[in-house]
């Protein structure tokens, strides 16, 4: 399976909120590439927020599990690695471009399972790179952007 395709995520026209949807359904590559999770606010406005803080702060902070083997993990070296890192790297990448920050730092954030959503809501981290299943009470808390 190839990477995503990065010129797609238009992040300044989207107002910097996406998310794409997990199926409980047989994994096929399609859906592998669907459960790649990225979040970053809860509307248009705060990802707004969140996309002023990254270029005054010169620094993204991504959150992700350190045990959800093949999407995030901690690799061999302590780094983050799997497919939501990846997916992560290139959104990273995106906001980095479509913000003139060629020198923008990113900080990995591991982060709990149960703590997922939190961390976003809360600003601890600007994004989490993970699998997050459609539900109501996660759709009350953050916005979901067709995969």
């Amino acid at each position: 399976m190839s990477a995503p395709d990065s010129s797609r995520l238009d992040l300044k026209n989207k107002g910097a909120c996406i998310m794409t949807l997990v199926s409980s359904c047989t994994w096929t590559p399609a859906r592998l590439v669907a459960a790649l999770m990225v979040m970053l606010g809860l509307s248009a406005p705060a990802a707004a927020q969140t996309l002023e803080r990254i270029q005054t702060a010169g620094t993204i902070t991504l959150g992700y599990e350190a045990d959800a083997r093949p999407f995030s993990y901690a690799g061999e070296t302590g780094a983050p690695a799997g497919y939501a890192v990846r997916l992560c790297e290139i959104v990273a990448d995106q906001v980095r471009e479509q913000l003139s920050l060629t020198d923008l730092k990113v900080d990995w954030v591991p982060v709990k399972t149960a703590d997922r959503l939190s961390a976003v809501t809360s600003g601890q981290v600007d994004l989490f790179c993970g699998a997050v299943p459609l539900t109501l009470s996660n759709r009350a808390e953050v916005s979901f952007s067709i995969p």
